[in-house]
């Protein structure tokens, strides 16, 4: 019985010092990646919320990367996948960065061309992109499927992953491929 108590004071003791520790991106040397949204768990002594632990391990060695013109990084926060604005991922937020696989959402913009491409309007859909394939340490697959009602879904690959990359919300950040290619 007193093992019990003691190990749950110390996982009380965990989750308080950890409450306000918590980093919003993996670093190249993390040993796990969180799979899914985490419940949370809410310690009433501190009237702290954490997430609670559902992660899983992974190998050793640095994350894989997303390289998309001459940028490369993890956790991307839009990503353009037409040179015409017709179709861009924003708001990216990502739920899982691993070894073998990265799931990002956000909202997906498609340009409609009606009654032509510079007159069209935007559409906003939730959108997930999956990255997997990593080779030589970086992805290179991402498949978008996007909830518009009609289950567009489209994988893009290595070298012709997407057109740009917005690393941050902010769009003077935003660097896309030129016209020799990269």
């Amino acid at each position: 019985m007193r093992k019990v108590f003691a190990v749950g004071i110390g996982v009380a003791v965990m989750v308080l010092l950890a409450g306000g520790c918590s980093s919003p991106t993996p670093s190249a040397h993390s040993t796990s990646t969180t799979t899914r949204p985490a419940p949370t768990t809410t310690v009433p002594s501190s009237r702290t919320t954490v997430p609670a632990a559902t992660s899983t391990s992974a190998p050793n060695g640095p994350l894989p990367t997303l390289t998309i013109a001459s940028w490369t990084g993890r956790e991307a926060a839009g990503i353009s996948f037409s040179g015409d604005a017709g179709d861009i991922a924003t708001g990216l937020t990502w739920s899982t960065w691993g070894q073998t696989e990265a799931v990002g959402h956000g909202t997906r913009n498609e340009l409609g061309c009606v009654p032509n491409c510079a007159q069209g309007t935007a559409t906003p859909n939730p959108v997930t992109l999956t990255l997997t394939d990593p080779v030589d340490g970086s992805f290179t697959s991402i498949l978008e499927q996007t909830a518009d009602g009609r289950g567009t879904s489209q994988t893009f690959t290595s070298p012709d992953l997407a057109e740009g990359v917005c690393p941050t919300n902010d769009e003077t950040s935003c660097v896309f491929v030129g016209p020799s290619g990269q």
